[in-house]
């Protein structure tokens, strides 16, 4: 008895795989088997600091350019997305120190330093400076977006990163199989 309840006549619950439904176990599997097994974590490592230097040289041209100022200081409008409207602009030097803030974290993924962190607070920062207008769409400034979000959950900081050497539990040569091919 459970929380007073009769559960002898209660078939227990298989997982799907183990049930066999036609084709599922044959395919899945081995799929899972293949994608768990490791592989170099140098792909990964690339992937990394090539995302972080992408990032890095994006800040830099918005720099370069003065786009901070043209485009997100100067004008007195701007056209938000439907329901972010809130999203409005820092005043003045706000949006100068929130790109040199977005430069900052962009050199600590490429390096893999406090790795996590720094994706988070890049893909909230970088999304936030896209949300502002959406005069200044770009689709692979979304794609950024989109690759910071995957990346918070992909585990590219156990190989060639800062956070690797300052803590060598962490320190892997090989990454699933799974995340290793997704970054080649």
């Amino acid at each position: 008895m459970v929380l007073g309840l009769r559960l002898d006549h209660v078939r227990p619950v298989r997982p799907l795989i183990a049930v066999g439904y036609s084709g599922v176990s044959k395919l899945t599997v081995p799929a899972i088997r293949l994608a768990s097994q490791p592989v170099s974590g140098g792909s990964a490592a690339v992937f990394r600091v090539v995302f972080g230097l992408v990032g890095l040289v994006a800040v830099v041209r918005f720099f370069i350019h003065g786009w901070v100022a043209d485009l997100y200081i100067n004008p007195s409008y701007h056209f938000s997305y439907l329901g972010f409207g809130w999203v409005q602009p820092w005043p003045g030097w706000g949006m100068y120190a929130h790109f040199a803030a977005l430069g900052l974290l962009s050199v600590c993924i490429a390096v893999g330093y406090r790795y996590r962190l720094s994706v988070i607070l890049f893909t909230l920062g970088f999304a936030y400076v896209e949300l502002i207008d959406k005069t200044t769409y770009l689709n692979h400034y979304y794609l950024m977006t989109l690759l910071g979000m995957l990346m918070v959950f992909l585990p590219l900081y156990h190989t060639a990163s800062v956070d690797a050497r300052r803590n060598p539990k962490i320190r892997r040569a090989g990454i699933p199989q799974g995340v290793g091919n997704g970054c080649t």
